[in-house]
Order: structure tokens, then sequence, then C-alpha cells
């Protein structure tokens, strides 16, 4: 993989730039990147300042722990819809 001409300061200047009013547009064209390279910095920068959970290293955002979902049709799962019930054999004779 080739290194890039840009060292952390100066991609942290160029997203600076962006962030005091400056169109993306123009500050690409201006250091003659790509809207497409910006934008990955920019993700990779937000990336590096997430905090991480301390026991697993995952970031904070993604630990937080989710309701189980539970099926509305998971009771009736293997049950015909209009099923009719048997009567018992004793009560039919």
């Amino acid at each position: 993989m080739m290194k890039s001409p840009f060292s952390n300061e100066e991609r942290a200047a160029i997203l600076k730039q962006v962030e005091d009013g400056t169109p993306v547009r123009k500050v690409c064209c201006e250091h003659n990147i790509s809207n497409v390279t910006y934008y990955r910095w920019r993700r990779n920068a937000r990336i590096a300042e997430t905090p991480k959970s301390f026991d697993t290293g995952i970031p904070a955002a993604e630990t937080k722990e989710k309701a189980p979902r539970q099926s509305k049709r998971s009771s009736a799962i293997g049950k015909p819809k209009n099923a009719v019930t048997a009567a018992p054999a004793e009560a039919a004779a």
C-alpha cells in the first residue's frame, strides 16, 4: 500500500477548513484530493475519537443491549389458522 503524501496534521487541517465553513468541493480542489478521500478521512477521524468500551474494545455506541424481538406469529407456527380440535373419542360414542 502506498504511503499518503499528507501527514495526520495536514489531514486535520484540511478537515478543519470544512468545519470552518469552506465548501468540501473547494477544499478538495485546493489540495488536489477527491471528495471520497475527504469523507474517508473524516470518517476515520470520527472513529478515532469514539470512546471504546473498557472490556470489549467495541465503540460504546455498539455495546447497547437491544431488547429481544418477538415475532407476532411465533406462537402460531405449526398450527393451521382455522384448526378444529378433535373431540375426545369417548364423547363421539
